[in-house]
This record gives C-alpha cells, sequence and structure tokens, in this order.
C-alpha cells in the first residue's frame, strides 16, 4: 500500500546478481545519507522500517509450466467489428435524437411563452 513517502533505495536493497544469492552480506555497509539525486522527504515517525531479508527466487520447474489453451475459440474479427459498427450507428442515432427531442422542447417552450404571453395581456385588457 502506498503510503505516500518516499523510500530511497540502497545498494544493500537492491537485487543481487545470480552468482552472489548464496554469500552472506554480514559485511554490508548502510550508508547514512540520503542520495542527492532526487528530492528527499522526512519520514514522519521515528519508527524504523524491517528491512526484509533476502530471499532468492527459486528456478523455474518444469513441473510447474502453465500449458496454453489450443481448443479456445478465436473471435471472428469480422463479427466483432460488425457488431462495433452497430453500435457506432446507434449510439449516433441516440445522439442525434437527443438533439432532436432537445430542440422540440425549446421549440415548445418558446411557443407556450407567446401563448401564455397573449393570454396575460387578454386578462390584463379585462
Amino acid at each position: 500500500m502506498f503510503s505516500g513517502v518516499i523510500a530511497l533505495l540502497f545498494k544493500n536493497m537492491l537485487v543481487q546478481a545470480v552468482k552472489e544469492v548464496g554469500k552472506a552480506q554480514d559485511d554490508v555497509s548502510i550508508p547514512t545519507e540520503p542520495s542527492t539525486s532526487k528530492p528527499h522527504k522526512k519520514h514522519k515517525s521515528n519508527k524504523q522500517q524491517p528491512i526484509a531479508p533476502k530471499v532468492p527466487s527459486p528456478a523455474p520447474s518444469t513441473q510447474h509450466t502453465i500449458p496454453s489453451p489450443t481448443n479456445d475459440p478465436i473471435p471472428d474479427a469480422d463479427k466483432d467489428s460488425l457488431k462495433f459498427q452497430e453500435l457506432m450507428d446507434l449510439c449516433t442515432r441516440l445522439s442525434n435524437k437527443v438533439l432532436d427531442l432537445e430542440s422540440e422542447v425549446i421549440d415548445l417552450k418558446t411557443s407556450f411563452t407567446r401563448k401564455i404571453k397573449k393570454i396575460e395581456d387578454i386578462v390584463h385588457k379585462l
């Protein structure tokens, strides 16, 4: 989980080369000053972070290889393309319909506003 704190990596935190994996690392020195190549955020707590032990990655075993599926049906690209085009056409038609309906609403609103104004004028004359 990301806590928003930048933790700088030291040489002893990087993955070791394959020939060095089995060697003891008792004589590793830990630098006390951070690198000046990147900005440094100070930690808010004085609690030291535990250093994770270095575990060599196991060599890949032939027993655990995952077979690739060969009998899966391959989707027909032409059918997918047609479905996509149909969806795009439907989306375009629906969008145009929305614009037409909005235009109708504006026309109706204008028409009713005129009629209401006419009726108000008639009532005002009475």
